[in-house]
């Protein structure tokens, strides 16, 4: 026997509900076994719980719904790249660690291989996207911002709305995010029509304070820059570089007021040349 969380919306802050749930284990990696796990699971939950609907959020999941919830499937527009991407590597992508960060190519990676990278292994001291910069405490909260918001995005409120609980065969109660635990904080959020579209992280954040003592919480204690500092950077046609939003990119031209750079994520861009020299650094 094993135990595993299940994760319930709540209308009281921080909006879910863990429950533990014990279950008959099926060992093995081979996704079978974690399918079965995940069946056995849901049949213990369910007679405790006959009246309700459980969800399994991942790619082991057995309904397509669940399967699109899942961080590896479920998209996000980035508005500087104009392209959507996992939520898994937009995470990933965004982890400012001890030795540095972030690390942006694992944009244009599998979700696997963005997760697995040894980079972002290890404690998160804030988050960078686009620019901005976020803070890693409460350890949920930046994941769950953009969880939700690629939830609005895909129209995939429905399902959420008529779920009762929410697993993640993963996850085994350790440190770190899980999509269960979003679903679950989604859920209650649409259910009291707290959520809106390209919901700022402002807006998103104060949904959980308690008082304002508690936006303290929301700063970074450390000041972490994404943006080089000293002289400019005058870069020669061929030359990689490095752009703090946008990620790694080959110089294809150079004029008097404009870089053209091939991004290996999101394609050509022109951009101004006092810019590019002033926020960019030589890879």
């Amino acid at each position: 026997m094993t135990t595993r969380t299940v994760f319930v919306p709540s209308e009281h802050k921080p909006f879910y509900r863990k429950v533990p749930v014990e279950f008959e284990f099926h060992p093995g990696q081979s996704v079978l076994q974690k399918k079965k796990n995940v069946k056995a699971l849901h049949d213990a939950w369910l007679a405790e719980h006959p009246d309700t609907r459980v969800l399994e959020v991942s790619t082991k999941s057995d309904e397509e719904t669940g399967r699109k919830l899942s961080p590896f499937h479920l998209t996000k527009l980035l508005p500087g790249l104009k392209k959507e991407f996992p939520v898994e590597n937009i995470i990933q992508g965004s982890r400012v660690m001890a030795e540095g960060g972030p690390y942006y190519d694992l944009l244009g990676t599998d979700p696997l291989s963005a997760k697995q990278d040894l980079r972002v292994q290890g404690k998160t001291e804030a988050y960078s996207l686009e620019g901005e910069l976020y803070p890693a405490s409460p350890d949920f909260l930046f994941y769950t911002w953009i969880y939700a918001m690629a939830v609005l995005e895909n129209n995939l409120q429905k399902t959420l709305l008529e779920t009762d609980a929410f697993t993640d065969i993963e996850f085994a109660g350790s440190d770190g995010n899980c999509q269960a635990r979003a679903c679950a904080i989604t859920a209650s959020l649409l259910r009291d029509s707290k959520l809106k579209r390209n919901m700022s992280f402002e807006e998103f954040s104060r949904l959980f304070l308690v008082s304002p003592l508690d936006e303290v919480k929301l700063t970074p204690k450390k000041n972490f820059s994404t943006r080089p500092a000293g002289p400019k950077t005058v870069f020669s046609v061929g030359d990689w570089l490095l752009h703090p939003a946008i990620g790694q990119g080959q110089v294809m031209k150079r004029t008097a007021r404009e870089y053209t750079i091939m991004f290996r994520v999101s394609g050509p861009r022109t951009l101004r040349r006092d810019i590019v020299e002033s926020k960019c650094t030589r890879i």
